[in-house]
């Protein structure tokens, strides 16, 4: 009986410390996109997760990975509505937007 305790405990407190899967601490904040490219990257580049919503009514959202963001079809573009979920972000995140300034984006992340 103490042998199965020890493994049940184990269990329940141990092992998920050694997946390292799930995020341990969730920030959410949101960003002002304008008409100018901006950094609008996680607060922790070496963070799991971050979801990116844009909650506008008529603003589009253009996001670029690898530079500063254009308002093109060779960006990645958020609809109003629309959200981005990613994992194990490790590069900056550039956005613009269609309208002058679209206070309206939420960004979660899990670090």
């Amino acid at each position: 009986m103490r042998k199965l305790f020890i493994i049940i405990i184990l269990v329940l407190f141990a092992l998920p410390a050694f997946g390292g899967d799930y995020p341990v601490k969730q920030i959410q904040r949101s960003v002002t996109v304008t008409a100018a490219a901006a950094d609008i990257s996680p607060v922790n580049l070496k963070g799991r997760y971050v979801i990116i919503q844009n909650n506008d009514a008529a603003g589009v959202v253009y996001l670029n990975f690898t530079g500063d963001a254009t308002v093109s079809t060779t960006m990645f573009r958020l609809n109003p509505g629309d959200s981005l979920e990613m994992f194990n972000i490790t590069n900056k995140i550039s956005a613009i937007g269609s309208i002058a300034s679209n206070a309206n984006v939420a960004i979660s992340e899990g670090i």
